[in-house]
């Protein structure tokens, strides 16, 4: 059943109409640099995305074998930065291009300052027909970020979202496997409809749509998942693809969690802690589900490659993968997001356009995602904005240089939090990542705790160096270089 028959949003005919209306902005002057031999732009973005849920980033026993064959075809990122670790100010820093205090926004709560500009109104300016499918997950006053939006099913639409479902299946969670960590959060289940009414199939039916009834080339296509955010319930048969003691990630002990900060072992694990809260075995069954629905996220991808290719339109498209941060499962004492933990700052970044940038190329040095519209911008030769942060990728991937940042950053102000518990006695929280150190702390000192941890030596995180007297003089140099971020920015 195609998008237009199914989604309640919007008709074939409305949809025609409303890309009509797009394209006649289009109507040339002589300044005009529509190019009709310019690559399209497949974007894929999905949401909450570990790295180590992909085969390609060096999980072995991950099932992702057509994120994968894109990494064959392009370049890996290995270590690319969110600028934070919630979704809203994650998405709007990378599609301005600026750092999320530089646009005002550094939680799911708030609002982006006036004329923060959304650097994908560049491609539409310049000819591409400029569409978003899926999540959406930022505005920008007085700016359309996308000419044509195509809304996500997963909430109130044909995808029956899981929430609805637990709801309309109350009482039958064991049945269905639920497990849950505060009440509203579920992170292990089983999905209870057939996987094309998950909604990352039908985000990706309606996409494979717009591939296949496109009214004009260059196109600049997002297709934007929600899959795998919480609630994590993978449909058959991703559901039991994983044996959850099969899958090697740590557990925490209690000498870890007694040096971790103040602010995670209190406020953060009221939120979405699991130690004391569930059990061991129920951790694993998450980890289990979660690695199921990115298996279900990677044969959606599949599907949406495969058109692409049956429409020859591989060759002269640039395809992106991206998400806008991951999460915990468990490490740590702690689930979901809100902290600065490598499974959750990294995430996936894949660029491929056969024949233009080389295939099978692994970048170490680490990047942020605020680099990836100044990215492509320059891949299409349209000139760079003015006053943004981010900076082009094309010099690593050319190989004209191996560093373009000695240091990334992360924030996320817990004050403007939507959940009122985690705004008392909090603030704005930074993290400035090095090749060796990564230092988070409140830059406002509105809480005196913190934590350090030396990458290299203690690549899992597990001992917090924050309050050790040996290491006041490091925290002082990071802290000066924060300080002068913020004046830059």
């Amino acid at each position: 059943m195609s998008f237009f028959e199914t989604n309640k949003y919007v008709t074939r005919r409305e949809f025609l109409q409303k890309s009509t209306v797009v394209g006649a902005s289009f109507i040339l002057s002589e300044n005009s640099k529509i190019m009709r031999n310019s690559p399209n732009i497949l974007w894929i973005m999905t949401d909450d995305q570990r790295v180590d849920s992909l085969h390609c980033y060096g999980s072995s026993w991950a099932k992702s074998p057509n994120v994968d064959a894109l990494a064959v075809s392009g370049v890996l990122f290995r270590n690319a930065i969110s600028q934070s670790p919630v979704c809203a100010p994650s998405r709007t820093s990378m599609l301005s291009g600026k750092y999320c205090r530089s646009v005002g926004l550094m939680a799911n709560r708030g609002k982006v300052k006036e004329g923060t500009y959304p650097l994908t109104r560049k491609f539409s300016e310049n000819g591409y027909q400029l569409t978003n499918i899926g999540k959406l997950g930022s505005s920008m006053p007085g700016y359309k970020i996308f000419d044509n939006t195509i809304d996500s099913p997963g909430y109130g639409g044909p995808a029956a979202s899981p929430f609805e479902l637990i709801n309309e299946f109350k009482g039958k969670e064991k049945e269905f496997g639920v497990i849950k960590l505060p009440d509203f959060v579920i992170i292990s289940g089983t999905y209870p409809l057939p996987e094309e009414r998950t909604e990352h199939a039908i985000t990706t039916t309606n996409a494979i749509d717009f591939i296949e009834n496109r009214l004009r080339e260059p196109f600049f296509l997002r297709v934007s998942m929600i899959s795998p955010h919480t609630p994590v319930m993978p449909p058959k048969p991703y559901d039991t693809m994983f044996d959850p003691d099969e899958i090697p990630l740590p557990l925490p002990t209690e000498e870890e969690l007694k040096s971790k900060p103040e602010f995670e072992r209190i406020k953060l694990m009221q939120f979405s802690g699991s130690a004391g809260r569930i059990t061991n075995k129920e951790v694993k069954k998450a980890w289990a589900s979660y690695y199921g629905l990115t298996a279900s996220v990677d044969h959606q991808v599949g599907r949406l490659l495969e058109v692409m290719k049956k429409n020859n339109l591989i060759d002269n498209t640039i395809v992106i993968f991206t998400s806008d941060q991951g999460v915990q499962m468990g490490e740590h004492g702690i689930f979901m997001k809100r902290n600065f933990y490598e499974q959750t700052v990294l995430s996936p970044l894949i660029l491929s356009w056969p024949g233009h940038i080389p295939d099978g190329k692994v970048i170490d040095t680490q990047v942020e995602l605020v680099d990836l519209l100044p990215t492509l911008l320059e891949l299409v030769n349209i000139p760079q904005e003015k006053g943004i942060h981010g900076k082009s990728l094309l010099p690593l991937i050319t190989g004209k240089t191996y560093k373009l940042r000695e240091e990334t950053f992360s924030e996320i102000d817990h004050s403007s939090s939507q959940y009122p518990f985690l705004t008392e006695g909090t603030g704005r929280r930074v993290m400035i990542r090095t090749e060796e150190w990564k230092l988070i702390y409140f830059v406002d000192k509105t809480n005196p705790d913190g934590a350090l941890y030396n990458l290299q030596e203690d690549p899992g995180e597990v001992k917090n160096l924050y309050y050790s007297p040996k290491y006041k003089e490091i925290i002082k140099k990071l802290e000066a270089i924060v300080t002068d971020w913020n004046a830059s920015t």
